[in-house]
C-alpha cells in the first residue's frame, strides 16, 4: 500500500506519465487485467443509487464482473476523465510505469528490495552471450561494433540487477535469481497487488475477492502469494496450534491441582 500511495502522490507534469499512472491506480483499485482496465469506456461505468459500479464482461474469460468502485483515487480518476479512461498501447504503458517506479525507488526504498524471481528465456540467452563476450575480452580478442554495444549494455544491466563476474543477475546462496522489486513492475502488477493486498488485509474472504477479479477458484488466487510466504505462514499456523495445545494442557493441570 505504501508503494501504491507513493505512486499516487508522485508529482508529475508529463501528460503521458499522468495517464499511465492514473490507469495503473485504477487497475489496482478494481483488480482487473490490463486487457480490461486499459479498455474502460462510459458504458462500463454505471451509477446505481448513489454508487459507482464497474459492470463489464472480461475479455480473456468472458466472465461478467460487477464491482463497486469505492476507492477514492479511482473515483477521482473517473471524474477526471469523465468515465473515458486513457487508452495506452500496452508496450508503452509497461515502459512508462516501469520508469515511474524506477524513479520512485529513491523515495520509497522498499522498491529496491531484492526479491526472488526467475529469468525469462530471453534473459538466460542474454546472460550466456554476456559470458561469451567477457571470455572474448579476457582473451584480448577485438569485439565487433555490435558486440561492443551489447557488452556495454549488459554491463549497465549488471549494475541494475546486482550481478557479478559473468552473471548479469544476482543470485542468493541457493542459486535463486534476485531482482530489485521495481524492475518487475508491469501492467499485471496492478491486479497482482490488488489480490495480494486484499489477502494480506483479510477484510474480504476468497470468494469475495474472486467475485471482484473474476478468478474461478481459490487455487488461482494462491498463485499470487509467494511460495516462501506460504511456507512461513504455514509454519506460524502450526506454531500457533502447538502453543494453544500447550496452553490447554497447562490449564488442565492447574484445574486438577485446584480440585485436589
Amino acid at each position: 500500500d505504501a508503494e501504491i500511495n507513493a505512486l499516487g502522490e508522485m508529482p508529475l507534469t508529463d501528460t503521458d506519465e499522468q495517464a499511465a499512472r492514473d490507469l495503473f491506480l485504477f487497475g489496482y483499485a478494481v483488480g482487473q487485467r490490463y486487457s480490461d482496465y486499459g479498455d474502460i469506456s462510459k458504458e462500463d461505468i454505471i451509477e446505481f443509487e448513489g454508487h459507482i459500479i464497474l459492470d463489464r464482461r472480461q475479455r480473456k474469460t468472458r466472465s461478467k464482473v460487477v464491482v463497486e468502485i469505492e476507492d477514492k483515487r479511482a473515483l477521482e480518476i473517473i471524474r477526471k476523465y469523465n468515465k473515458e479512461l486513457p487508452r495506452i498501447e500496452h508496450t508503452k504503458f509497461n515502459r512508462t510505469i516501469k520508469n515511474l517506479f524506477a524513479r520512485l525507488r529513491f523515495l520509497t526504498p522498499s522498491l529496491g528490495d531484492m526479491v526472488i524471481t526467475t529469468l525469462s528465456g530471453k534473459e538466460k540467452t542474454s546472460e550466456e552471450y554476456f559470458a561469451k563476450l567477457i571470455d572474448k575480452k579476457n582473451r584480448g580478442e577485438k569485439m565487433t561494433e555490435a558486440e561492443a554495444r551489447a557488452y556495454l549494455f549488459d554491463i549497465e544491466k549488471q549494475k541494475i540487477y546486482g550481478g557479478s563476474g559473468k552473471q548479469i543477475y544476482r543470485r542468493d546462496t541457493k542459486g535463486r535469481i534476485l531482482k530489485p522489486k521495481w524492475t518487475l513492475v508491469g501492467s499485471h502488477t496492478a491486479r497482482r497487488s490488488f489480490v495480494t493486498n486484499q489477502i494480506e488485509e483479510g477484510s474480504l474472504d476468497r470468494s469475495e475477492i474472486r467475485n471482484i477479479t473474476g478468478h474461478t477458484s481459490d487455487k488461482v488466487l494462491e498463485a499470487y502469494i509467494r511460495t516462501e510466504d506460504k511456507e512461513i505462514r504455514r509454519a506460524i499456523e502450526i506454531g500457533s496450534k502447538r502453543r494453544e495445545a500447550r496452553a490447554k494442557k497447562s490449564a488442565t493441570k492447574i484445574q486438577m491441582k485446584q480440585s485436589n
